[in-house]
């Protein structure tokens, strides 16, 4: 009799931590390690790459993101990736002097906004940043639209740094676009 109880117990306790741990869904986390930039082109009726030249008031900087898997485990019931790294901070920059009060090397953000939106503001990529929501563990792009021309035209790069919560900072430069009015 003792040996039959003993038995039972050990049969309840695997159906309960089978039920336990078959009821959880393993979901992947995705770790932001890069940005590759591209030049866009919003001076026609939509949003398109741009070639060698854009004009002054349809430059578009797109930010894409590469990733890698970070780990698997199970928290997330909405079928979405979870973020292991989160943005802190953004700078964007240009090589060459963009006016009097923007040296090259300066900070650019006040002269980008993150999307077509009234009062958006190139740290609202930052703060935007969340799971995703698609079976690809990659952010989505972004978009960053420039409000006010360079002094000059000619050739332009920029420089877009990002730092994330776990000390990585990711940082591409542009190939040259000459900005044309």
């Amino acid at each position: 009799m003792k040996l039959l109880k003993s038995h039972w117990c050990t049969l309840c306790l695997c159906v309960l931590c089978v039920s336990l741990f078959s009821c959880r869904k393993n979901t992947i986390s995705y770790l932001t390690t890069g940005i590759v930039l591209a030049h866009y082109d919003n001076c026609g009726p939509f949003l398109k790459p741009a070639g060698n030249s854009v004009g002054d008031t349809g430059y578009v900087l797109r930010i894409n993101y590469t990733s890698d898997q970070a780990e698997f485990y199970a928290v997330n019931d909405n079928n979405t990736y979870e973020l292991a790294n989160k943005p802190v901070s953004i700078a964007v920059t240009s090589l060459q002097s963009f006016d009097a009060t923007h040296p090259a090397g300066t900070s650019l953000n006040d002269y980008f906004m993150a999307g077509p939106g009234i009062n958006s503001r190139t740290e609202d990529v930052v703060d935007g940043f969340a799971n995703t929501q698609d079976y690809y563990p990659t952010h989505d792009p972004d978009d960053l639209w420039l409000q006010v021309p360079p002094e000059n035209t000619g050739p332009y790069k920029f420089i877009v740094e990002m730092v994330f919560d776990n000390g990585i900072t990711v940082r591409d430069t542009t190939t040259s676009i000459n900005i044309v009015r």
